[in-house]
């Protein structure tokens, strides 16, 4: 069974070195049980010392981070702190990114979309493929 990301809160109501690391940790195992990163981090949060040094610092806003997002399988989300409280943290969806999309033609609104439609494919060997679409809707994410 393959666990994915799932959008919503990892952790909320803190923004505490010594319960962000071993929250976004856990995660990560949660999405990659093998993944090394959170395997390392984990090994160091055994020393007591470790949530007060600069090393964890360090963990927490640029390795973890970074490995939450990149571990985001989710089109158009990201990890982060909710954009409305700061002390929420979790996968969530950018509006922005979508709408940007949408404005340069990248994404297009379902209601533009025909239920039936003629699409052309041209290779690089100049064969071409007419096809005819039946769209099919399946939700990937949904906000109100």
């Amino acid at each position: 069974m393959e666990n994915k990301v799932e959008l919503g809160s990892v952790i909320s109501g803190t923004m505490r070195t010594e319960d962000l690391i071993p929250a976004f940790v856990d995660e990560i195992l949660r999405i990659q049980p093998d993944n090394q990163l959170a395997l390392e981090i984990q090994n160091k949060m055994d020393d007591e010392d470790y949530f007060d040094s600069e090393d964890a610092i360090y963990d927490l806003n640029e390795s973890l981070f970074d490995e939450l997002n990149d571990l985001c399988d989710i089109p158009y989300a990201y990890f982060g702190a909710h954009p409305g409280d700061g002390s929420d943290y979790g996968f969530w969806p950018c509006t922005e990114q979508v709408e940007d999309e949408m404005r340069y033609g990248n994404l297009k609104n379902v209601d533009d979309l025909e239920d039936n439609f003629l699409a052309v494919q041209v290779n690089d060997h100049g064969n071409m493929t007419l096809m005819r679409c039946h769209i099919e809707y399946e939700e990937v994410w949904g906000i109100v």
